[in-house]
């Protein structure tokens, strides 16, 4: 509900607001069970019949609540928008309180306000400032609301008198923003410390253990807000008669404060809470381009966007690495190490002249790995990055048309420069203790005979810790573009449907999914480690209004 008064009397321009929400969800399920007598076709004294074994019950109702959700907001609000001439003011100030109640939890709070003030001159230069003011009772009770500022600088340079004067360019406009944002992602009491019962603490020079209060996970006391700064450059311009539209964009965002393990060292003895230590970056820009016209009865849209997208990550307590190439800092958020793969073992001879598996007794067919620090052994120092599961390039377009009734509409995207590293029971053979699958890569597996061809190393049942472990080997390009979603419609003339008192009736037929195009195509290219694909899916139907 939410009623808004304008305060003119008092002030031209001068508003004030107040909402309230209440949202309330409850699904219960019903379990009814019942038992049955059963029969046994049974033969005594040469008489066939049925013996009965049990009898019938009366039945069972059991009734629970599987899922309740409670939802509460308040929102109060004043504002003031005027124009004095050339001059333009638009402000306004909220203040908010949020209550969510899923199920048996906690509930989660959250409290504050917010502020937004801006200014414009002729239309043609626009300054704006706004806050944020937050609290969540997950942090500790005193702690301080979190401050989130932003500002905002528009030029519209069409407006401008230096500016040619064409009829191609109709609005062109620079803009600049810089703001704070948080995000709150702790659990509930991470700041409280919790004590457990011990028994293993020796005293004397005995062997006897002593039981006593032993300390949990280490509180973290300084919890907070996880926070970014984010810088945005750009430039929208509409061209054409407003047939073409181009956006531009450049973002640089540095995130900080991130939870991050602290990687304390294992002489302390105990578990640390995530600490707000952690630092990344993301980087990159945006292009969208639009255009749309009309010819006649005949009207068509086509959308076309691209995006790019660099992350690095900044700082995070890192542990001592005895080589660069281990050191995780610096690389792109979720960058995924592993080994390097150097084919596959063809000889026995060549296994003997090859570094050593730590653990492991290769045998002809299994795969062999690059022995990086070259000490002889491979194990976890001859790890390194192995290309990137996060796409550098995302790009998509939307299409459309309408014509005497008829629409169409398409949605096709992509993305380049990513990699697929391919794990688990979908993609290795046999695995779950020898129970499941073998795949069509399969069939050119490694053997004696096959062993100048094969693209697969020999098959194992069950797990290989050799051969199925992360590394170059398993890692394809993901690069792809795909027909996301095709639609095609026939809307009947309105002077029918009106006789039949109808306000619209429409049939359409629709697809996702249906064309991909893709580097690598023994899985589907939008799972990640050879999950489940995506489905293809196909609908028909009618929507009618009356």
């Amino acid at each position: 509900m939410s009623l808004r008064r304008n305060f003119d009397g008092v002030t031209k321009g001068l508003w004030a607001q107040a909402l309230i929400s209440s949202y309330s969800f409850l699904s219960e399920n019903t379990n009814r069970s019942k038992s049955f007598a059963v029969f046994q076709q049974s033969t005594v004294n040469g008489v066939n019949g049925y013996q009965q074994f049990g009898t019938n019950g009366t039945q069972a109702n059991t009734t629970f609540v599987a899922y309740q959700n409670r939802q509460t907001y308040l929102e109060g609000a004043i504002g003031y928008n005027r124009n004095f001439g050339l001059h333009g003011i638009d402000a306004q100030i909220r203040a908010t309180s949020d209550n969510t109640i899923n199920n048996s939890e906690l509930a989660l709070q959250y409290y504050g306000g917010a502020g937004r003030v801006s200014y414009n001159f002729d239309k043609r230069y626009i300054a704006e400032f706004g806050f944020g003011l937050n609290r969540t009772n997950r942090y500790p009770p005193g702690t301080p609301f979190g401050f989130f500022p932003s500002a905002g600088l528009t030029w519209n340079m069409a407006q401008e008198k230096f500016f040619p004067k064409t009829t191609w360019l109709n609005e062109l406009r620079l803009f600049a923003t810089y703001g704070k944002t948080g995000n709150d992602v702790a659990g509930y009491y991470i700041y409280n410390q919790y004590y457990g019962g011990g028994s293993s603490y020796y005293f004397g020079t005995g062997p006897t253990t002593y039981g006593g209060l032993a300390l949990n996970t280490l509180a973290n006391t300084n919890i907070t807000w996880e926070k970014a700064n984010k810088l945005n450059l750009g430039l929208k311009a509409d061209l054409l008669k407003n047939k073409l539209f181009l956006q531009v964009e450049y973002y640089n965002n540095k995130y900080y404060d991130l939870l991050s393990n602290p990687n304390i060292s294992s002489i302390v003895g105990i578990e640390v809470q995530n600490l707000n230590i952690g630092i990344n970056r993301y980087s990159g820009s945006e292009v969208q381009l639009n255009w749309q016209q009309s010819l006649g009865k005949f009207s068509y849209y086509i959308n076309g966007n691209a995006s790019l997208l660099k992350t690095q990550i900044l700082y995070q307590n890192e542990v001592f690495r005895q080589y660069a190439y281990l050191q995780r800092t610096g690389q792109p958020v979720g960058q995924p190490f592993g080994y390097i793969a150097d084919g596959l073992f063809q000889s026995q001879a060549e296994i003997n002249q090859s570094a050593k598996i730590a653990g492991y007794s290769p045998i002809p067919g299994d795969i062999k790995y690059k022995d990086l620090n070259s000490d002889g052994v491979i194990d976890q120092f001859d790890q390194t990055t192995l290309g990137t599961t996060k796409p550098l390039i995302y790009y998509g377009s939307t299409l459309g048309f309408a014509y005497k009734g008829f629409d169409f509409s398409a949605l096709v995207q992509g993305v380049a420069n990513r990699n697929l590293l391919l794990t688990g029971s979908s993609v290795w053979e046999f695995q779950n203790n020898g129970f499941g699958q073998a795949y069509e890569q399969n069939l050119n597996r490694w053997t004696p005979a096959t062993a100048a061809t094969a693209t697969y190393p020999r098959v194992s049942i069950g797990t290989n810790i050799n051969n199925n472990i992360v590394s170059s080997y398993w890692m394809h390009s993901g690069d792809y573009i795909r027909l996301k979603n095709i639609e095609v419609g026939y809307s009947l003339p309105f002077g029918f449907v009106n006789r039949i008192k109808l306000s619209s009736f429409r049939i359409f037929v629709n697809g996702t999914n249906l064309l991909t195009h893709s580097a690598y195509n023994l899985v589907d290219p939008e799972t990640n480690g050879g999950a489940y694909p995506i489905q293809k899916v196909i609908n028909g139907g009618v929507n009618i209004k009356f």
